[in-house]
């Protein structure tokens, strides 16, 4: 059975990129949302099972995405994985401490993003 990633990441490229990552091992059925508003509206039509999650996105940030998964009672039992160029230990312990279940900074290498996606699941 596949698993159900959802990317929530602004910039294409980058979108793009992940989407190949996961694609490149089988078992990754990928979904994609360039904002929050349009992350909320899949998650709402749609069965995930982990969620690649960015920080900083043009209409609200990642944060707030959790938070209104938390009020939906979907989140921490909903594996995600921040996803962000901000690599200050004080951003990594804020996600790990408000449920986040692996940290990957921007770049990142395949090895990275399946390692952080393992932890996630494991956790």
């Amino acid at each position: 059975m596949a698993l159900t990633a959802l990317i929530v990441e602004d910039e294409g490229d980058l979108r793009l990129m992940t989407r190949m990552i996961l694609e490149s091992r089988p078992g990754y059925d990928v979904l994609e949302a360039e904002n929050g508003a349009e992350a909320l509206a899949v998650l709402n039509r749609s069965d995930v099972d982990l969620i690649l999650l960015d920080i900083r996105l043009p209409d609200m940030e990642g944060w707030d995405i959790l938070e209104r998964l938390t009020e939906q009672g979907r989140f921490p039992k909903l594996p995600v994985v921040m996803v962000s160029a901000h690599s200050t230990p004080s951003t990594a312990e804020r996600a790990l401490r408000e449920g986040v279940r692996a940290y990957v900074t921007k770049p990142f290498t395949s090895e990275e993003l399946f390692n952080a996606i393992a932890r996630a699941l494991a956790a």
